[in-house]
């Protein structure tokens, strides 16, 4: 079964068959009429190279999912994914519901031990209502608390409690956020943030 769909991950999701899926649904960027259809194909295309997607999530073009037979990437409802993510799906990946995730985003979930150079998996979490700017780079292991905002460019390498802003190289917690605090999911939709 595993051979077959990653078969069917390389006919469906490449090219030509992904650019043209993908100019579609970047040119919909929205939940209205025919887009949200869309939303629903490319969900189950995407199911086949390893992210289980919630209802309404919106993924852009690019997404690279390092092992496409595996069914380890879970993205929460109502959340979004820019374009040209990395998902190094070694080890399982749980996004949270009304996570905004920027483009060029890395998750990677395996790594080496220095001495031996053998293999080493870490799961990595990221919590419901995170926002996590472009080209942010997340190292196995981490986990990102519920509510947090992660600066742009940021090299994540330890966790992140809930409801802090953090940014650098490496990533540190800078503040807390005022709550409550009212933000938008992927679909518009207006929620309140509070402990």
């Amino acid at each position: 079964m595993r051979a077959l769909s990653f078969l069917l991950f390389s006919i469906w999701l490449q090219k030509p068959w992904r650019f043209l899926l993908d100019l579609l649904w970047d040119e919909g960027m929205s939940f209205v009429d025919w887009s949200r259809h869309l939303a629903a194909i490319k969900a189950k295309g995407l199911f086949l190279s390893g992210l289980r997607c919630e209802r309404r999530v919106y993924i852009a073009s690019g997404v690279d999912i390092a092992l496409p037979s595996q069914q380890c990437v879970y993205i929460g409802t109502e959340s979004f994914v820019g374009r040209n993510g990395y998902f190094g799906n070694h080890a399982r990946i749980d996004i949270g519901e009304g996570c905004l995730i920027g483009s060029h985003i890395k998750i990677i979930t395996a790594t080496h031990d220095p001495r031996i150079f053998s293999f080493i998996t870490k799961p990595v979490s990221i919590g419901a209502f995170s926002w996590i700017g472009a080209n942010v780079t997340v190292l196995p292991g981490v986990l990102i608390g519920k509510g947090c905002i992660i600066g742009a460019n940021s090299l994540v390498t330890r966790d992140i409690s809930d409801y802090t802003i953090a940014y650098g190289v490496p990533c540190r917690a800078r503040c807390r956020r005022d709550l409550s605090v009212t933000q938008q999911t992927a679909i518009g939709r207006r929620v309140v943030i509070d402990e």
